[in-house]
């Protein structure tokens, strides 16, 4: 069994960056061993991909698609693996019934479930009539709220606004969403999620956390509550202006302004004259296993790597001995920072036969919100701070 830190609660941070004001630049501070680490165990799904659309660390479990965070809800405690998402701020659990083997795709070991019945503490919100309801790109999510208490990596929070999924649904996991406040999908008023109850209760200072995916062969990654850790990343750790995005809904975006593609240590490919010119809003989503970008980048991805669409499911498939190139892809943001990610990182099995590999990047097609999921984020720390709307880029440093 593989064990993964990704959540740790910290009780001092004189190693790790705490929030600050506005900068262009997050400064680093020396480490602290001063955490408390929580371990969690490699989970994987059946194949596809996941949806499109003070310190606090916390435990995430990752797996072949998505990176889930063990939580503790209700009392007596029923422990859920839930999904971290950057895309939402909604907490939505499976409850009994809701989702099995033949409904959804349950990861190794089976669906975790929240039984609101068998919680002392849970307690159906006063409106009975209100649903929770939200559309994923492999299927959608609806139920009914309630309020009860949540055990993230050691914090234990009161209150907590939980919608229980009771509809069949596609979802495999629930949502633990991280992402900004008005991402939630319900019909009552703007409710405190998961970032700002652990402000509000006392166990982080701000309003912010920061992201580690590490390599994507080690299955490994930590999220940090309320600041980052400058020993895992290289290099500066770059304040970009979260952006307006193309549909008008607040969403952590970035300016993406541009792409390079070397194979060999040969440049094959640069964005100048095409759609990153207009610097587009994009959305850096762990919620999302791929990327999907304009149509013209896709196009010189499909030219360069001979990729092939899969006649059934509509993929893009590449060769996996891609892997071996010497591939690098760099991606910039503005003059601030570039972020580069190698072949290893842009390619998931695909068959059996190791013969095809899907590509990590995909063609948005009609849409102009454009996504870089983890066949990215695994090559960048990504900081997200609400408290001056900004995010955080800096290359990852691999552990191994």
């Amino acid at each position: 069994m593989l064990f993964i830190t990704l959540l740790y609660l910290f009780a001092s941070f004189a190693a790790l960056g705490e929030a600050r004001p506005s900068l262009q630049l997050f400064s680093r501070r020396s480490p602290t061993n001063d955490v408390v680490k929580l371990p969690f165990n490699k989970r994987l799904s059946q194949r596809g991909s996941v949806k499109r659309d003070g310190l606090l660390p916390v435990t995430l479990t990752n797996d072949a698609i998505s990176y889930d965070i063990e939580v503790e809800v209700g009392t007596p405690p029923q422990t859920l693996f839930l999904q971290l998402d950057t895309g939402s701020s909604d907490l939505w659990v499976l409850t009994p019934g809701s989702c099995d083997t033949t409904t959804c795709k349950c990861p190794t070991g089976g669906c975790t479930y929240f039984d609101a019945e068998s919680s002392t503490t849970a307690e159906l919100l006063d409106n009975s009539e209100v649903q929770f309801n939200f559309t994923y790109g492999s299927g959608q999510v609806s139920g009914k709220y309630v309020t009860d208490n949540i055990e993230v990596g050691g914090a234990q929070l009161s209150d907590a606004i939980i919608a229980l999924a009771v509809d069949d649904i596609q979802e495999s996991r629930g949502i633990l969403g991280v992402g900004l406040p008005t991402g939630e999908s319900h019909d009552i008023p703007t409710h405190a999620g998961i970032l700002e109850l652990l402000v509000e209760q006392g166990f982080i200072s701000s309003t912010s956390y920061s992201l580690y995916l590490d390599d994507y062969a080690l299955q490994t990654g930590q999220v940090i509550f309320g600041g980052f850790d400058t020993s895992l990343y290289t290099g500066q750790l770059v304040a970009l202006p979260i952006v307006p995005s193309s549909d008008g809904d607040s969403r952590l975006t970035v300016e993406w302004t541009g792409l390079s593609i070397y194979v060999e240590g040969s440049m094959k490919y640069s964005s100048g004259g095409s759609s990153l010119d207009a610097a587009p809003a994009t959305l850096l989503d762990s919620g999302t296993t791929l990327a999907y970008v304009p149509n013209d980048i896709f196009q010189a991805f499909a030219e360069i790597f001979s990729l092939e669409q899969d006649p059934d499911t509509g993929v893009w498939l590449g060769l996996c001995t891609i892997q071996s190139w010497n591939v690098r892809l760099e991606f910039a943001f503005g003059m601030a920072v570039t972020i580069s990610v190698p072949a290893s990182q842009i390619l998931r099995a695909w068959d059996s036969s190791g013969t095809y590999c899907q590509f990590g990047f995909q063609p948005a097609g009609d849409s102009t919100l454009y996504i870089l999921g983890d066949a990215f984020l695994t090559s960048a720390y990504v900081y997200y701070d609400f408290n001056a709307m900004q995010i955080g880029l800096a290359q990852a440093g691999w552990t191994a």
